[in-house]
């Protein structure tokens, strides 16, 4: 039996930094549920318009319970009236650990030697602003998690490092 109103609320896992709710025909007058450790982005036609903070909040949308099948029929009995629930995580995510895999080979300007240089270091990352994490980082991902983060910073920091130890070497 289908909901007069709907429940929204996180079911991902401690792990996963950005979490799609699976529907997107939710009716008018949805419960969202956002926990202490998170915000709700909600996407409507495509932008993202409302970031929600913890608590209970009742979303209005053009999806009039009961009148649904009616309204639905003429898109294939699709809403034509969707939004889109994405979770963040707020928590601070730490120990994420980086390094080079093999040795960089950075010629010494001074005796004309290749020198194998390697770097380690830890890191830690908080989502700041929510939407914008969202569009520019995780995209249409239904789901972002802690690995995939971790994947994307490392490669980028290893990289910079890289770059970096060149630098001054040659210096």
């Amino acid at each position: 039996m289908a909901a007069f109103i709907d429940r929204v609320k996180f079911e991902g896992t401690p792990r996963d930094l950005v979490w799609k709710y699976p529907a997107d025909n939710l009716s008018t007058a949805t419960q969202l549920i956002v926990n202490e450790t998170q915000e709700a982005v909600i996407f409507r036609e495509g932008r993202g318009l409302d970031v929600f903070g913890p608590g209970r909040h009742t979303l209005s949308t053009a999806n009039m319970p009961g009148l649904r099948t009616l309204i639905n029929l003429p898109f294939g009995g699709q809403t034509p009236f969707t939004a889109e629930v994405y979770f963040v995580s707020k928590t601070t995510v730490p120990d994420m650990k980086f390094g080079t895999r093999a040795p960089i080979q950075v010629m010494d300007p001074r005796f004309n030697v290749l020198v194998p240089v390697r770097c380690f270091g830890i890191f830690g990352v908080r989502v700041e602003d929510s939407k914008t994490f969202i569009t520019v980082i995780c995209g249409q991902n239904r789901l972002y998690t802690t690995d995939d983060i971790g994947t994307y910073l490392k490669g980028a920091i290893t990289t910079r490092v890289k770059d970096y130890i060149a630098e001054v070497i040659i210096k």
